[in-house]
């Protein structure tokens, strides 16, 4: 009578790989870690104050939106890549926009950031 039996393989059940040589000495080896971490008891440490409480002042809030007028513009220097600094320049025109209602800002790649200008603001009616 055979008998069949299936077994799951397990990562470890399998022989070790061929060394790679001078790269596989180069590599560190694995490191056994305690399963109990230590932990040392202080007393009289100081708490922080909260973040909770605090007003968070978005980057939006800190450029100037509502003081620029129609057909001026200002400059935000990057180190983002140009395709996520106008993304992120996209969202800072949209808080403008909503933070101040009635006008509207656009954003173009310019050097190494964004700039911003504040144009007309789209007239609602039949579209050209």
């Amino acid at each position: 009578m055979s008998r069949t039996a299936t077994r799951t393989v397990n990562m470890l059940d399998r022989p070790p790989a061929k060394a790679l040589g001078a790269l596989d000495r180069a590599l560190p080896k694995p490191v056994v870690v305690d399963a109990e971490p230590t932990y040392v008891i202080e007393s009289n440490v100081p708490i922080p104050e909260s973040m909770m409480g605090r007003a968070r002042q978005s980057a939006a809030s800190r450029m100037p939106f509502g003081q620029i007028e129609i057909g001026q513009s200002f400059h935000v220097p990057s180190t983002l890549a140009p395709s996520d600094a106008l993304k992120r320049a996209y969202g800072w025109c949209k808080q403008g926009s909503k933070r101040y209602p009635g006008r509207r800002f656009i954003s173009r790649i310019e050097g190494r950031g964004v700039r911003i200008w504040r144009v007309e603001p789209r007239t609602t009616g039949a579209a050209s």
